[in-house]
């Protein structure tokens, strides 16, 4: 699928054509369109074949192929967040149907970025003077034509059909988002700037900085998620298995519900995230699922992920410590990426964001997390029926603000401290280098100084091996020549023995100091010196001595050897030292 979308028949025809002067195999827009239509009819297609692969091996083929079709129209109209109805209910009104299984989503989103890509690349080779924004809406609308064909299709369905108003915003929104992030991707993230103050604040670097703390905060927070659903389905395995066979007895038909909790495996991750954040989610009738307690749980269908869901009941400080641990994490990695960012070499201030500067992009970074977690909680959740059923999943606006809070109260302090460690960290590491290196003579005398107590301890060891014989204990022996036993010389030789392993050690660990800081010195030289601008001039002289030069051009001194050597300096100097130690090759008659 990939190759189609990014490939079409189109496109070597078209370049054929055109790198020989000809006209191209379709118009332009026509091009375009067919590559949305394409990218429609993909993911209608994959779904198609999955629900016709599930209607052959069902042993209850019922509702024929027709109905399976109708299946995969409606599985790629509720991946776009189109609302479905439910027609056959035991109370005989019709039941809203509005839940996403986002990995659903996945597919259809994907497609049509990768075609509006692909049209991108495509106006560049063929069409000059259209901007990308006009050849995204042709992508749409060929996307769109073929959606509107879905709802038209799906609409006649007997069990399950399509809420239209729904339809008409939703397939409409999500087309437009994904085309706008494709052209936003395509003209290499563009910021906008001006001369208001929101552009002065909202610089391309502080935007960056946000985008990546905010991603990566929230990229803990549904790592987090994960590991409480996963925790819960452990905990709960028995009930998640027996539910299996409770609502199907044959293979295929369980295949099928394993397919469907997969699909709805990132919505449960959602909802476990905003469980860690403390407003919980609802699974209809008014129940409150959250780590303070849970509480007026209706009666639920035997669905396995419905059966990991926590008991009713209070909850205790080792729920929460555990819940808990996942919002602070998400703050201090926000912080942490903020800092990084304010802060890009260690210990240098040049280029250093300043500390309001830090704290405001941790505040944005802390609102843009907020915002994709409650549109995230907002596709999670969704109706399922009427009464107990209207809603399930979390609230999107408290979830949000949740996210918020907590990485906006941990992640500017975070953030402050993380700044104030990269800004120190590097002078402190400095400190040793900065000590003055000993000179030869003195290197010369602790030398000598060390020869001469290595000789003293091979003399104490002599004395203390002649006096461990007969008549060792007796004073005045040759051994113990102060009047002493043979061993007295022993707490001088260790004493002598430990403040030499003491000033090898320090003279190691001054070598390693010095080493250090030499390298990082070379590093931020480096650094200063790619960063540093080149100016070479080259400009040929130009002579208006008739006899020396024609004043069009250098004259005779150009090509002497004094001025190639000048001009091979000053390119050598200009570069760094990147270029090695080279003369330049002398001209024949010594020009």
């Amino acid at each position: 699928m990939s190759q189609v979308t990014y490939r079409s028949w189109t496109s070597d025809v078209g370049r054929t054509r055109a790198r020989h002067g000809g006209p191209p195999a379709l118009p332009a827009a026509g091009a375009w369109l067919l590559g949305g239509m394409v990218a429609a009819g993909l993911g209608l297609g994959a779904l198609a074949a999955l629900a016709t692969l599930l209607w052959i091996t069902s042993p209850y083929p019922d509702s024929g192929a027709d109905g399976a079709l109708h299946v995969a129209a409606d599985l790629w109209l509720l991946a776009h967040g189109v609302q479905l109805v439910r027609n056959e209910t035991l109370s005989g009104a019709p039941a809203p149907l509005g839940m996403t299984p986002l990995l659903l989503s996945v597919l259809p989103v994907w497609l049509l970025y990768r075609a509006a890509q692909h049209a991108f690349d495509e106006a560049d080779l063929r069409v000059d003077d259209r901007g990308r924004a006009a050849v995204a809406g042709w992508v749409c609308g060929g996307y769109l034509l073929v959606g509107g064909l879905s709802v038209i299709y799906a609409a006649r369905g007997r069990a399950i059909g399509v809420d239209v108003l729904s339809a008409a915003f939703q397939l409409p929104f999500t087309a437009a988002c994904v085309t706008g992030v494709a052209v936003w991707t395509a003209c290499e993230r563009p910021v906008p700037v001006g001369g208001a103050w929101l552009w002065r604040v909202l610089t391309r670097a502080r935007v960056l900085a946000v985008l990546r703390s905010s991603g990566l905060a929230l990229a803990v927070l549904l790592v987090g998620g994960s590991l409480l659903f996963g925790a819960g389905l452990l905990w709960h395995g028995d009930a998640v298995t027996s539910a299996f066979p409770q609502l199907t007895a044959d293979w295929p038909g369980r295949f099928a519900l394993l397919l469907l909790a997969f699909a709805l495996a990132p919505n449960a991750v959602v909802w476990a995230a905003s469980y860690g954040l403390g407003p919980g989610f609802t699974i209809g009738g008014g129940s409150v699922v959250s780590p303070l307690g849970a509480h007026g749980y209706p009666q639920l269908p035997d669905f396995p992920l419905l059966a990991a869901v926590p008991g009713e009941g209070p909850g205790g400080p080792v729920l929460w410590g555990v819940a808990g641990v996942w919002p602070v994490a998400t703050g201090a990695a926000c912080g942490w990426c903020v800092a990084r960012a304010a802060v890009p070499v260690r210990g240098e201030r040049a280029g250093t964001a300043g500390p309001r500067g830090t704290a405001l992009t941790a505040g944005l970074a802390a609102g843009a997390c907020g915002a994709a977690t409650a549109f995230l909680a907002a596709s999670a959740g969704g109706a399922m029926g009427t009464g107990t059923l209207a809603w399930f999943g979390p609230s999107w606006w408290l979830t949000g603000l949740a996210a918020f809070a907590w990485t906006a109260l941990v992640g500017v302090p975070a953030a402050l401290t993380v700044r104030a460690w990269r800004l120190r960290e590097r002078r402190v590491r400095e400190e040793p280098v900065t000590e003055p290196a000993p000179e030869p003579d003195g290197t010369a005398e602790e030398a000598e100084s060390r020869r001469e107590r290595r000789r003293r301890k091979r003399a104490e060891r002599r004395a203390a091996k002649g006096g461990t014989g007969a008549g060792a204990s007796v004073p005045g022996q040759a051994g113990a020549p102060d009047g002493g036993s043979a061993t007295g010389a022993e707490p001088e030789g260790k004493r002598s023995r430990r403040s030499e392993r003491a000033e090898r050690k320090s003279a190691a660990k001054l070598a390693k100091a010095e080493r250090k800081g030499a390298k990082q010195r070379e590093k931020a030289e480096r650094k200063r010196r790619d960063r540093a601008p080149v100016h070479v001039d080259l400009a040929l002289p130009a002579e208006s001595d008739g006899a020396t030069g024609t004043g069009d051009g250098p004259g005779p001194d150009w090509h002497s050897t004094g001025a190639r050597r000048t001009r091979w300096a000053a390119l050598k100097e200009s570069s760094g030292d990147l270029m090695g130690d080279v003369e330049p090759p002398d001209r024949p008659g010594g020009r």
